[in-house]
Order: structure tokens, then sequence, then C-alpha cells
């Protein structure tokens, strides 16, 4: 994932309905591959995305989290970890910008309260036809 290559191949796909996106620690991901995974998730027509298996540092997880598409009808989070943020108070500095997603599908399968906080701002809850979620006491 360090390779000049991967954002030249990712910017060959236009027209991908469903992403899988699986890279343990975002912190040794090269700064232009992860630029160009930002850029495939905004200008495709995804219809579904998973991330899986994924360590965050700081708040390396909010450009994710705010470039996800309108077009998305289904987002999987699977064993997200995030190293100390709040999302709260970025959801404050940043309320304008985030866009409300009309999802039928969420998968909450996280260790990061902050997707949580994530999905109850940034999710069309009166969309929501299927929901998995694992919640811990002391996220809530």
């Amino acid at each position: 994932m360090q390779s000049d290559m991967l954002p030249a191949i990712l910017s060959m796909f236009i027209n991908l309905e469903s992403l899988n996106i699986q890279i343990y620690d975002w912190k040794r991901l090269a700064s232009n591959c992860e630029q160009a995974i930002y850029a495939l998730i905004t200008r495709s027509s995804l219809s579904s995305i998973e991330l899986k298996g994924a360590r965050f540092r700081d708040t390396s997880l909010l450009p994710l989290l705010r470039c996800l598409p309108t077009s998305l009808e289904s987002a999987s989070f699977s064993d997200v970890f995030v190293d100390r943020w709040s999302y709260r108070d970025d959801l404050q500095n940043a309320s304008a910008e985030l866009h409300k997603l009309r999802l039928a599908s969420l998968h909450l399968d996280s260790f990061a309260p902050t997707l949580l906080h994530w999905a109850i701002r940034a999710v069309d809850l009166k969309c929501l036809q299927d929901l998995h979620t694992t919640v811990k006491e002391d996220t809530i």
C-alpha cells in the first residue's frame, strides 16, 4: 500500500458499485494512497461499502466518513478502532459539512463509539430497514 501505482490503479475505477476495504493499520498507509481511496469513494457510484479490520489514528477516520457518497444504500464497519478521538467534538465544529445518508442497511460491529455518534448525526434513521450493531456499555 506504499506504492505509487495504487493511486493510478484506483483512479481507473469510476463505476464501482461495491467496495470492500480491509487495511489494518491506516497509520502506515501512505498519504497518496489514503487520498486515492477517498477520491475513489467520492467520485464513484457506490451503493455499498464495507470497512473491515481497520485501526485509525486520531481524526483520520473523519475524512473517510465525510466523503461517503449519498448514493450509498449499505454501509458496514466491522472491527474498526479509532485511537484517542471524540467524534462529538469534531461534529460540533463541522456539522454544516454533514450530508444525510439514506442507508437501507447499516452494520456497526465496532469498538469505536465514534461511529455510533457519526451514524446518529449522518444517517437518516427513517430510511434504515436493517441495523446490525454491537454497543458496549461504555459507548452509551
